[in-house]
């Protein structure tokens, strides 16, 4: 199955950093982060959450190596001056002969803090999230200042900031960049960031550095050419509820895998604040069912070990469907949009690719049966007539909604779109709450089961045109799973597992 949407002459990971074999942890921590958590108003006042981030010592690597960690991303400037950063980059600099040995990737995490528009008033910060709405009985004044902040990297004043940052880390020999808010694009970002990758990797010739990557959602698309690993922090992704109130993050998780290349690979927190160890396991669960890997040391349960174990169920392959969903950027910042919308999909175990806008183009559209725009009012010109196109001269069926209600979409959107889409890739019987997402490469398949609800439960489950095949079941949780192949002839694979506690897959290969 061909991968529909490969930019050309796109920065690829290096071969240990492809999905499959990426096992990404980010872990913030020395005197800069610990600074930056209280002077930020995120320290929540446990002297557990400072001494958290305080782990910059030598017992780090052991437990990374435990763990198979074969990339680490570490604090280098939360964005003080140069001067506030030294006695971090000492600290770390200690670390990265350690790592070596290892052979564990180290990645320098840069990042802008909007305090940094009072020290250089000529850069000209400019706002990436509104502030909050002014809620009653609150002295704050309405138009306040934006919560959150960046920096045009076309000013030659915050360029040569970055680019200070950037030297200094390939000096001290890290192997890649995570480059955060600090090349935000408001201009010519990606030929700025070009530019400071080439200068910061000058006279390093012999030992590159292999990565540049950066938090997707707080980036323009036009980084997509330069930059070739995706670090979704907390707050852009994960986060799962559980029992009756349905919530999940699988369709933004679906489109950060999409974003950039499937060729390039992408991490994700979990939300480390508030779940709970049902919510923990789900998250995790979301994010490798969407293509993803944890970047987390410390992961839910047996996860680390399913990972180690198993990494052959998180090889490349292709989201298997013939549905493509058209949507904005916006929706992986948590936008309302078609969220409720993409939402109800998966809770219907509808399988479907997200298209980014900006990248319609690089995807090839023929391969699908139905396309549908959602929350795009009105289409841009370039769209419509991508759209009138695929009718006119591919026979396919075309959806445009701007955010249908709840009802409408159990009344008739949804069935629409089956009949619309044709046959389902894989059908699936079992209770609300219970979702499944099919991958493919080739002739094999990966069913990717999550259990939303608050008790283990059975799926039933059946793939056409998928018999004759070897079925296996696996899963990260303590319950057993039970497998019982109903069919496995000519025509499809049919089966039923139990036990289910929060995620399983099963190969059918």
């Amino acid at each position: 199955m061909a991968v529909t949407n490969h930019p050309r002459k796109q920065f690829l990971p290096p071969p240990w950093a492809r999905r499959g074999k990426l096992r990404l942890a980010h872990v913030p921590g020395g005197p800069s982060e610990t600074a930056r958590l209280v002077l930020s108003g995120e320290w929540d006042g446990s002297p557990a959450a400072l001494l958290s981030t305080s782990r910059y010592d030598p017992v780090l690597v052991p437990e990374l190596v435990a763990n198979g960690i074969n990339a680490v991303a570490l604090t280098w400037s939360p964005g003080f001056s140069h001067e506030g950063d030294q006695a971090q980059w000492e600290i770390v600099k200690r670390l990265l002969p350690l790592l070596k040995k290892k052979r564990i990737k180290a990645i320098a995490h840069i990042v802008a803090a909007s305090d940094l528009a009072t020290l250089l008033p000529e850069a000209q910060p400019l706002p990436i999230t509104p502030p909050s709405p002014q809620s009653a009985g609150s002295n704050t004044p309405p138009n306040a200042k934006p919560h959150r902040c960046a920096m045009d990297i076309g000013i030659p004043s915050w360029r040569a900031y970055v680019a200070c940052k950037m030297r200094a880390a390939m000096e001290a020999g890290f192997d890649g960049l995570f480059v955060d808010v600090a090349a935000a694009d408001f201009s010519s970002g990606a030929e700025h960031l070009k530019q400071l990758w080439a200068e910061a990797a000058s006279g390093r010739a012999a030992d590159a550095p292999e990565l540049l990557f950066y938090t997707r959602g707080w980036c323009s698309p036009a980084l997509d050419d330069v930059c070739n690993l995706k670090l979704l922090e907390p707050g852009l992704a994960p986060g799962a509820g559980t029992g009756a109130a349905f919530n999940t993050n699988l369709a933004r998780l679906k489109l950060a895998y999409e974003q950039g290349g499937r060729d390039k690979p992408f991490a994700a927190e979990l939300a480390a604040r508030g779940l709970t160890e049902k919510q923990r396991r789900l998250s995790a669960a979301e994010i490798l069912a969407s293509g993803g890997t944890c970047a987390e040391l410390d992961l839910p349960g047996d996860y680390g070990a399913f990972l180690q174990n198993c990494g052959g169920l998180f090889m490349p392959g292709d989201p298997v469907g013939a549905i493509g969903v058209i949507v904005s950027d916006e929706i992986l910042q948590g936008g309302p949009g078609p969220a409720q919308f993409l939402d109800s999909l998966v809770g219907a175990s509808i399988q479907f690719d997200l298209i980014p806008l900006a990248q319609f183009e690089r995807f090839d559209l023929r391969k699908y049966k139905l396309l549908i725009a959602a929350g795009l009012a009105p289409v841009p010109e370039p769209l419509e007539k991508a759209l009138n196109l695929f009718v006119n001269e591919h026979g396919g069926t075309t959806y445009i909604t701007p955010g249908p209600s709840p009802e409408e979409l159990q009344a008739s959107l949804i069935p629409g779109i089956r009949v619309s889409a044709g046959p389902q890739p894989v059908e699936v019987q079992a209770p609300e709450g219970v979702v499944a997402l099919l991958w493919g490469k080739g002739t094999k398949r990966w069913v990717h089961l999550l259990n939303y609800r608050d008790e283990p439960c059975e799926a039933h489950i059946t793939l056409p045109g998928c018999g004759g095949r070897r079925l296996d079941a696996y899963s990260p949780d303590e319950a057993p799973l039970t497998l019982n192949i109903l069919e496995a002839g000519a025509g499809c694979a049919t089966f039923a597992l139990s036990g289910i506690q929060t995620y399983a897959v099963v190969a059918v290969v």
